[in-house]
C-alpha cells in the first residue's frame, strides 16, 4: 500500500452499545479510497471486559491503524484523547427504574421550584408591592386579585417561553438555555475525566 492517505477525526467522547469496539465506533475517517476506509472501519480496536469506560490517546489510535495497514499515512484532527463509554442495552426492568427516576426528579424539581418562588416572593414582599400598586390605582381593597392572578400566569408562561420546550420550531431554533448549560457541564466533566486519566497514567 503506497501513497494512501486518510484523515481521522477524533471526538472527545463516544458511547458504544457493544463490548467489541471497532474503529468506526470511535472515529470518523475521510479519504478517497472507499474500500480502504471500509476495511479500517471494520477493524476491532478494543474489547471491554469489566470496565465500562476507557480512555485512548489519539496517537494509539493512529499507531493501531498504521500498523494494521502498512504504508498508510494517517492525518489526525480533533481531540488528543477520546473517552469510550460502554453502555449495555436497557432491559425492561432498567427502563422501568429509569422512568421512576425521571418521575421522582420531575416532582422534586416541580415542588422545589414552587417552594423557591414562594420564598422569593416572601423575601421581596411581593404582596406588599401589590397592595401599594392597588392603592396607587385607587383600588385599595380588591376582591378579584387581578395582579396576583396575572403575576402567576406570567411566571408560568415566562418559564415555558424561556426554556422553549414546547416550540414546534425547536429543531431549527437555537438551543435552549438549559441545553447550553447541560452541554457545558458535560464538556467540563469529560475534560476533567481526561485530565485525571492523563495525570494517573490511565490513558491507553
Amino acid at each position: 500500500m503506497q501513497n494512501e492517505h486518510v484523515t481521522v477525526s477524533i471526538p472527545m467522547c463516544v458511547a458504544v452499545n457493544s463490548k467489541t469496539v471497532k474503529i468506526k465506533d470511535i472515529v470518523q475517517i475521510a479519504g478517497s479510497n472507499a474500500e480502504l476506509i471500509g476495511k479500517i472501519n471494520d477493524k476491532i480496536f478494543h474489547v471491554f471486559d469489566k470496565d465500562e469506560r476507557a480512555i485512548f490517546s489519539a496517537t494509539s489510535l493512529v499507531s493501531f491503524i498504521e500498523n494494521e495497514f502498512k504504508g498508510l499515512t494517517v492525518n489526525l484532527s480533533g481531540e488528543t484523547e477520546v473517552i469510550v463509554k460502554y453502555k449495555k442495552a436497557l432491559t425492561a426492568k432498567d427502563k422501568f427504574w429509569q422512568a421512576l427516576k425521571v418521575i421522582f426528579v420531575s416532582l422534586a424539581v416541580c415542588f422545589g421550584s414552587a417552594f423557591t418562588i414562594m420564598t422569593f416572593n416572601s423575601d421581596v414582599d411581593v404582596g406588599g408591592v401589590f397592595k401599594t400598586i392597588y392603592k396607587l390605582a385607587a383600588y385599595p381593597n380588591p376582591k378579584d386579585k387581578v395582579l396576583e392572578i396575572s403575576y402567576s400566569i406570567g411566571i408560568f408562561f415566562g418559564i415555558l417561553l424561556f426554556f422553549n420546550h414546547f416550540s414546534r420550531k425547536k429543531e431549527k431554533s437555537d438551543p435552549t438555555p438549559i441545553q447550553v448549560q447541560m452541554f457545558s457541564y458535560e464538556q467540563g466533566v469529560n475534560q476533567t475525566v481526561i485530565e485525571e486519566a492523563v495525570r494517573n497514567g490511565e490513558v491507553k
